[in-house]
């Protein structure tokens, strides 16, 4: 097996001389992957990136992907922001006066306060709103009434 490394890539894992610090260790090419596109008849059109794609094309494509990914990130930092979140979430014991705690203990009630005030704020510009929204249908009334006077006239 080991002999099977010294004969690829890897080999810098398996050594006689010992590993420096001096020595980087061989770049990691990276591809994308992506799956296969199917055509409307069942088979395979395309890979990732076919042979007819320029290169801006390309890019937007993985632009869309990170824009795919940013969303993903997001959608995540947003389940984590809920309501219902338990400070004690993995099951380990906790000192209940360790600094770690109480950190997460000040975070969390400044995060339910920052929520409280932000639905004051939006039941305020609601009622706003709904307020306004009074006023211009009595002024419309009025506009429409003014308008029929003179239509009879």
């Amino acid at each position: 097996m080991i002999l099977n490394l010294e004969s690829t890539s890897a080999r810098f894992l398996v050594s006689s001389s010992p590993i420096k610090s001096v020595l980087q260790p061989p770049k990691l090419v990276t591809s994308m992957v992506s799956p296969i596109k199917k055509s409307q008849s069942g088979g395979a059109t395309s890979q990732a990136f076919p042979a007819s794609m320029n290169e801006e094309q390309k890019l937007q494509r993985m632009v869309d992907d990170l824009t795919a990914q940013v969303a993903c990130l997001k959608e995540q930092v947003q389940k984590q922001e809920k309501d219902n979140v338990r400070l004690n979430s993995n099951g380990m014991p906790w000192l209940l006066t360790s600094d770690k705690f109480f950190k997460e203990v000040l975070r969390h009630q400044a995060q339910q306060e920052a929520k409280v005030a932000a639905k004051e704020q939006r039941q305020q510009a609601q009622e706003k709103r709904s307020k306004e929204i009074v006023e211009w249908e009595e002024k419309e009334e009025a506009q429409k009434a003014r308008n029929a006077m003179r239509k009879t006239e």
